[in-house]
């Protein structure tokens, strides 16, 4: 989910991606946005982000999306694409915004928010082990 707190949406304007996409791009490099570590999925749909609208925001990688997500509540960055499970009950607060999903469908828990107009990102459990350990 693309999220934001509302303080900073007001304070900027934003009420919508494209409105978001037009700000980035009357403003180039202007905004922040916060990911749990460079490679990880909030990281790779910024920068998917950035690729397909033509824009330009910097990236701020934190230790983990905790933190990335205190940031974003905290103001030290604009916005971040966290998951569903650890940005649900700030939104639900009020402490953050959803803007959009980043999934095919859009989310049963918040069906008001939009769907990213392509399917970008997702996230889904996993678990390894060695062969033969099962």
């Amino acid at each position: 989910m693309l999220v934001m707190t509302p303080e900073t949406a007001a304070r900027l304007g934003i009420d919508s991606v494209s409105s978001l996409i037009a700000y980035m791009r009357r403003n180039p490099g202007k905004l922040s946005y916060a990911s749990g570590g460079n490679g990880s999925g909030g990281h790779m749909a910024g920068e998917l982000l950035k690729s397909m609208a033509g824009v330009s925001m910097v990236h701020i990688p934190y230790a983990g999306a905790a933190p990335a997500q205190l940031s974003v509540l905290g103001g030290q960055t604009d916005l971040m694409f966290d998951n569903l499970a650890s940005a649900a009950a700030n939104i639900r607060a009020g402490k953050l915004r959803a803007f959009a999903v980043t999934t095919a469908a859009r989310s049963p828990s918040f069906p008001s928010c939009r769907r990213w107009p392509r399917p970008a990102a997702g996230s889904w459990p996993a678990s390894t082990s060695p062969p033969g350990s099962a």
